[in-house]
C-alpha cells in the first residue's frame, strides 16, 4: 500500500489497529543510513558512486571537479554531486567540509522510481533557499557535536532525524528535477541518464541494494 502526499509516494507496511502505520523510512533509521561527517580530506581521485552527496565547506578551499568542470568552492558553499556523476577534488591544507550522504534507494523508495536528481550549487545561483538549506546543515552539525560529547537518550537522534528529513524536504522542494526534463544533449549527459536508468531497474526488481561497480 502506498500514501501519496505531494508529488512522494510512501510506501506504507504492516498496518493494524493497535500499531498503525509504520512507515518503509524505518528501514534507513534503524541502519544509520543518514550520517553527515565533517572532513578534513585535501585530494579524492576521480571516482562515482551510486548513493547521493552534499558537501557543505566550513573552512578552506576546494577545487571540485564534476566530469570535466570545474568548481571552486570556499567558505559556505554548499554543492550535491549526483548519483553516478564523476567527480574528484584538491582542496587547501585548512580545508573543513561537512559531507551529507542521500541513500540512493530512499530517494528511488520515496519518489516511485521516478528518474530525479538535485540542482544544487551555491556558486551558481545563492538565493534565500540556499540561506535555509545551510541553516539546516548547521543544525544537523550541531546534533552531530552533541551527539559525540555526551549521551543525551533519545532527544538527540529524534531531533537529528527531523533536521535531516527536513534537509530533504527543502531540498525536494527548491531543488529536485525530473531528469527527463533536463537537457541531455552530450554523450556525457545521456550516459549518465543510462546509469542512472539502470539504477533504478535495479532498485526497482531486487531487494538487495548494489551499486553499478558492483556489476
Amino acid at each position: 500500500m502506498s500514501l501519496k502526499i505531494g508529488h512522494a509516494i510512501l510506501k506504507i507496511t504492516n498496518f493494524d489497529k493497535r500499531n498503525g502505520w509504520r512507515i518503509y523510512m524505518n528501514d534507513f533509521i534503524t541502519r544509520n543510513k543518514i550520517p553527515i561527517r565533517v572532513m578534513s580530506t585535501m585530494q579524492e581521485e576521480e571516482h562515482f558512486h551510486q548513493d547521493i552527496e552534499l558537501l557543505y565547506i566550513l573552512d578552506g578551499e576546494m577545487k571540485l571537479v564534476i566530469y570535466e568542470k570545474m568548481f571552486i568552492l570556499k567558505s559556505e558553499d554548499v554543492i550535491v554531486i549526483n548519483s553516478n556523476e564523476k567527480h574528484s577534488f584538491t582542496a587547501s591544507a585548512d580545508i573543513l567540509f561537512a559531507k551529507v550522504t542521500i541513500v540512493y534507494s530512499l530517494i528511488h523508495q520515496v519518489y516511485n522510481g521516478i528518474n530525479t536528481m538535485f540542482l544544487c550549487n551555491s556558486i551558481e545561483a545563492n538565493d534565500e533557499n540556499y540561506t535555509e538549506l545551510k541553516g539546516i546543515l548547521r543544525k544537523l552539525l550541531l546534533n552531530q557535536l552533541l551527539s559525540e560529547q555526551e549521551e543525551i537518550g533519545n532527544k538527540i537522534s529524534y531531533e537529528y532525524l527531523s533536521n535531516y528529513f527536513h534537509l530533504l524536504e527543502v531540498l525536494t522542494v527548491h531543488f529536485l528535477m525530473n531528469i527527463s526534463s533536463v537537457g541531455t544533449s552530450t554523450q556525457k549527459d545521456k550516459s549518465q541518464q543510462r546509469m542512472i536508468k539502470i539504477n533504478d531497474y535495479i532498485q526497482g526488481n531486487y531487494s538487495k541494494v548494489i551499486s553499478l561497480q558492483d556489476l
